[in-house]
C-alpha cells in the first residue's frame, strides 16, 4: 500500500524521533509536531500507517510503537 504525503511526513517524523532519542513518539509529540487539533488526530494517521504495514504497536503499552518496514 502506497503512503500519502502526509503519511509519509509522519512516518519520517517517527524514524528520526527513535533514531534522536532511542524511543518512539507519544501521540502528543507527534500532534505537537503537526499541528493537529488533539493526539487523537495522530491516533488516526498511526491506525492508517499501522494499517498500511510500516508501523505496529502493542495495544495499552506506552511507547511500544515500532518501525516494520522501511518503504515509504
Amino acid at each position: 500500500m502506497s503512503l500519502t504525503s502526509r503519511q509519509t511526513e509522519v512516518y519520517e517524523f517517527i524514524k528520526g524521533f527513535v533514531s534522536k532519542f532511542g524511543y518512539p513518539p507519544t501521540h502528543s509529540d507527534i500532534a505537537k509536531k503537526f499541528e493537529f487539533k488533539s493526539p487523537n488526530s495522530a491516533a488516526d494517521h498511526l491506525k492508517r500507517l499501522r494499517k498500511a504495514g510500516v508501523v505496529d504497536w502493542v495495544d495499552g503499552v506506552h511507547r511500544s510503537l515500532r518501525i516494520v518496514s522501511c518503504e515509504t
